[in-house]
């Protein structure tokens, strides 16, 4: 059974650590995200349907200037070009 975390709103890569991507908490970002640790199993959906299989590298909540809420994911072995914008994240349970 998938758990979806977010849909993708950025990507950017990290020299030396992987690609990192981004969502602002929405309706579609749970709270409580006690199941989601380092090496945790991760579907990115792309938009065209294609599957990546992966692992979480890394996980950060953060606060922007204008006081909206995110989360950042480390995602090793996949390159900043292979996740399109609006690519939707799953965790795999």
């Amino acid at each position: 059974m998938r758990q979806k975390l977010f849909t993708v709103e950025d990507r950017f890569k990290t020299p030396g650590r992987g690609t990192v991507v981004t969502s602002f908490h929405s309706a579609d970002l749970s709270e409580d995200l006690s199941e989601f640790k380092l090496e945790s199993p991760i579907v990115l959906v792309l938009p065209e349907g294609r599957e990546i299989m992966t692992s979480v590298g890394g996980v950060e909540r953060f606060q922007t200037v204008r006081g909206k809420k995110g989360i950042g994911i480390l995602i090793k072995n996949v390159a900043k070009e292979d996740i399109p914008i609006g690519t939707e994240v799953f965790l795999e349970a």
